[in-house]
């Protein structure tokens, strides 16, 4: 995969090219304090080598914002006051931005570089702290980084603190990576030192059986009442247009707005629209200020609520758009002989970005049963609602949970909703307290963890939920059916590899089944005809048969290789209007469903191989250019060549690196000029 520099290096001045290294740097590797080092979505600099703050918002895939760098903040304070120690913090971060290598993409996440100027902050502190000791005197950073005694001394003072424990080490990896001859020295080897006890990375809890089932009747019931009144809280949160309304009379009198006709009470609205029944209990509100809270609640709610049926991450919930629904016709209607439809057969996906292994937002899909469509349908009304209270231009494609904070505060930005439990109030949980059976359960899907010792899993307590606990619970009790393979789950959880899947799944053979009813004459469990993994089993074959499709009508250039040149054909046929492509849509369904088909993304395109590809395993990415399965996409295909013969010029002819690669670049080479 290529790199990202050419990416940093795009941000510096217009007039400059982007070499491998941004040529605006003079005499050093050091930038010019004008050196750029992140633009937005309209070319506006958010971050300046020479400015006291950097924003890398703009290079954020994540839908929640990042803390903006303050380095005046924290670097020309009394616990800092050394302006050298900001002048190293400065450069440290930016050969973290150029030179650090890691993550699918081959460079440091925008959160990452956050997370070293946090570390880089605490060591700094350290640093001015030994200005006091005669024989020391003020450190730098470099210093620091490059004498055993002080770095000794340093990770004595963290005292357990894993923020530091885990980062520190990790930064000092990262320093070693980028080399003495860019950052100017060379840092001490984190290996040979203790940084303290690291907390043991533990796997997401599954939710045992009676608290998840207790979670799906509750969520029914919640989900029916917020429905039904999905278009009356629409119109009660639009009239807060009137930046007076729901206030008392003498706070309207106090506002700049006043114009000396009262606006109605808070209450004089909700009883308006009829809506006393639902602001209860988590929704309760009484004036503008708790109608946010409430608000965030019921998105919160809503959020949960597609977390339990598609298994979905947080930030792939997070940046719903309010378009996110799409219906897809599963299978061709049933119809009785007197023409009347007995059995629509609609499938429905939810439609998202996911980033976790592509380093870049791209669109997926997810099925989403009944429950979920009412729930995208009143967080749409909410969100519609609130872009009318703050002034918004109405867009179909803006955010499912936008923040409700614009019913008392003006903001020009469009934002998304702190959707934490922290944040939100969260009383229906308080039903749901741990048993002795639930920690037994839970002590059967994970025999290597002991729950007995973990205090927020004691018997009493309200159990501990995380929307994570929602995607491992569904590929769990989803296995334990019998019924979802794991292909269904890897699909539908967009999982890497089947090996996540099972990671997720682990454990599963150790408990009952919750999918389904017990029939006593047969002594096992039965799925009734609408559970939800028929769908599942509905929906992957149409997923699959729209990657296909999607590659065959979706790039410009040409495709090789031995599927790849028939979809070549069949494209034509398509353009020339030969073929309809409905058809070849319906064709393709059929094959995937009967097992001839199948797709996963390679190197070079794509791959329509049914079951293991042992190549596609090792590597062998060369081997595409001659398989009969294999789709090749011309412009892959260049940048594979380009990326090889680069690599190429780094080791000697008379290698076994150079002539590996010779080899493929040679395979790759052959196949296009074919």
């Amino acid at each position: 995969m290529r790199s990202m520099n050419t990416l940093y290096a795009s941000c510096a001045r217009a007039d400059v090219k982007a070499p491998d290294f941004p040529a605006e740097l003079v005499g050093s590797l050091k930038p010019r304090d004008d050196f750029v080092l992140c633009r937005d979505v309209n070319g506006m600099a958010t971050a300046v080598y020479g400015h006291s703050s950097w924003d890398f918002n703009p290079y954020r895939l994540g839908q929640r914002r990042l803390p903006v760098i303050h380095f005046d903040k924290y670097f020309a304070t009394e616990k800092i006051a050394a302006p050298e120690l900001m002048v190293e913090a400065k450069y440290i971060l930016f050969c973290l931005l150029h030179y650090a290598g890691t993550g699918r993409v081959g460079k440091l996440s925008p959160s990452s570089i956050v997370k070293y100027f946090y570390v880089l902050k605490d060591a700094a502190t350290f640093c001015f702290e030994q200005r006091s000791k005669p024989l020391v005197g003020l450190l730098s950073l470099e210093e620091l980084f490059t004498t055993p005694a002080y770095l000794a001394a340093y990770i004595k003072t963290f005292n357990g603190v894993q923020s530091l424990v885990k980062t520190v080490p990790a930064l000092l990896n990262q320093l070693v990576a980028v080399g003495k001859d860019r950052l100017g020295y060379r840092t001490l080897d984190p290996a040979q030192y203790s940084f303290g006890i690291r907390s043991v990375e533990k796997q997401h809890p599954i939710i045992p059986t009676e608290i998840y089932l207790g979670m799906v009747n509750l969520f029914s019931e919640k989900l029916d009442v917020l429905y039904g009144n999905r278009y009356r809280l629409h119109d009660f949160i639009s009239m807060f247009v009137d930046p007076l309304l729901g206030y008392p009379y003498k706070q309207q009198r106090r506002n700049p707005s006043y114009r000396k006709i009262k606006s109605l009470l808070f209450s004089d609205v909700v009883a308006m629209h009829g809506l006393e029944d639902l602001f209860v209990e988590d929704f309760e509100c009484n004036n503008r200020k708790s109608l946010c809270a409430a608000l965030l609640s019921m998105q919160f709610f809503l959020k949960c609520v597609i977390h339990l049926y598609t298994g979905m991450r947080d930030q792939e919930v997070i940046r719903l758009r309010r378009d996110c629904l799409l219906s897809e016709e599963a299978q061709a209607a049933v119809v009785d002989n007197l023409g009347v439809e007995r059995d629509p057969a609609v499938l429905i996906d939810l439609i998202s970005t996911t980033t976790k292994y592509s380093g870049f937002r791209k669109e997926e899909s997810w099925l989403a049963p009944l429950d979920v469509k009412r729930a995208v349908q009143v967080a749409r009304l909410i969100s519609e609602a609130l872009n009318k209270v703050g002034g918004f231009e109405s867009d179909e494609h803006g955010l499912l949970f936008q923040v409700p904070s614009v019913l008392f505060t003006k903001t020009k930005r469009l934002e998304v909703s702190p959707l934490v439990k922290a944040s939100t109030r969260t009383k229906w949980l308080d039903v749901f307290r741990i048993t002795q059976l639930d920690i037994d359960e839970l002590a059967c899907s994970d025999p290597k963890r002991d729950f007995h010792r973990e205090a927020e899993f004691a018997v009493g307590c309200v159990w501990p939920l995380t929307s994570h606990q929602f995607r491992r619970s569904l590929a769990y009790y989803a296995s334990n059916s019998g019924f979802v393979s794991l292909p269904s789950i890897k699909q539908q959880f967009k999982h890497l590899s089947i090996a996540m899947s099972r990671y997720y799944r682990n454990g599963f053979e150790r408990l009952k089944t919750i999918f389904g009813y017990f029939d006593e004459a047969s002594a096992t469990f039965i799925l009734p005809k609408n559970h939800i993994a028929f769908d599942f089993q509905m929906a992957i074959p149409i997923d699959v048969a729209n990657e296909i499709i999607s590659a065959l009508l979706g790039k410009n250039g040409s495709l090789g290789g031995g599927t790849g040149s028939f979809m070549e054909k069949r494209r034509k046929e398509i353009e020339s209007g030969r073929v309809d492509v409905v058809t070849v849509r319906e064709e393709t369904i059929h094959r995937v469903k009967r097992g001839e088909l199948a797709h996963r993304p390679t190197l070079l395109g794509g791959c329509t191989k049914v079951g293991r590809c042992d190549d596609l395993l090792l590597g062998n990415f060369s081997a595409c250019t001659s398989c009969e399965s294999s789709i090749i996409h011309n412009d892959k295909l260049d940048n594979v060549i380009e990326d090889v013969a680069q690599e190429m010029s780094t080791y000697p002819p008379d290698s076994g690196e150079y002539q590996v690669l010779a080899r493929d670049l040679g395979r790759l080479m052959k196949c296009k000029n074919r």
